[in-house]
């Protein structure tokens, strides 16, 4: 059975964590680990401005409060009952429950059973449907570094996840980072940060 362990919930590995994120910037982490002993490593994601296209596209307006900060709310019928669903939800217990500002984000590298391939998984779980996304995994270690590039519509999904080979120069310590700039669009415009969590693995 899988366990999740909250750095963030015990007093020396929080201080840990939170000296991590001064320095590298990335968001504290939540380290997931599964049956068969592989760690995944999870952050928390950041809503970081607005999309005000996206918003309008689907019935919502970004407004701007007194003391300079923003929100999307719903201006059309369907807009409104599509808040109305997804405070059902919620209510319901039946949404999708996930950690930080507007989801968490996820990586994962491993060993592959191939010659000097290494398994990269990574996905995102967002608090409200996504229209669109833009993702970059980093991979770098033996002297090099390489990207992979995923992105497109989403058809108001909340959670989105890919796995793939990566074949490597050399066995050697690999380290896979979702970029920061990663993203997920909600569709009242939101625009959802990755909070780039990052892993390592030893590849023969």
């Amino acid at each position: 059975m899988s366990r999740v362990v909250s750095m963030k919930g015990r007093a020396a590995a929080g201080v840990a964590v939170l000296l991590a994120a001064l320095v590298t910037g990335v968001s504290p982490a939540v380290a997931a680990e599964r049956s068969d002993g592989v760690t995944i490593v999870e952050v928390e994601m950041d809503a970081v401005g607005f999309d005000e296209s996206v918003a309008r596209a689907n019935g919502y307006a970004i407004v701007t409060e007194e003391d300079g900060t923003q929100r999307s709310v719903p201006v059309t019928d369907q807009a409104r009952a599509e808040e109305e669903a997804i405070a059902r939800r919620v209510g319901a217990g039946r949404s999708t429950v996930v950690a930080g500002s507007c989801g968490t984000s996820r990586i994962v590298i491993t060993d592959s059973t191939g010659f000097r391939r290494a398994g990269i998984s990574t996905s995102f779980n967002v608090v409200r449907p996504a229209v669109g996304y833009s993702w970059f995994v980093d991979v770098a270690g033996g002297g090099t570094s390489a990207r992979q590039t995923f992105g497109g519509a989403l058809a108001s999904r909340t959670t989105w996840q890919h796995t793939f080979l990566h074949s490597v120069p050399k066995a050697g310590s690999y380290i896979a980072s979702v970029a920061r700039t990663s993203n997920a669009v909600l569709n009242n415009g939101t625009i959802c940060f990755s909070g780039g969590p990052s892993d390592v693995s030893w590849v023969s």
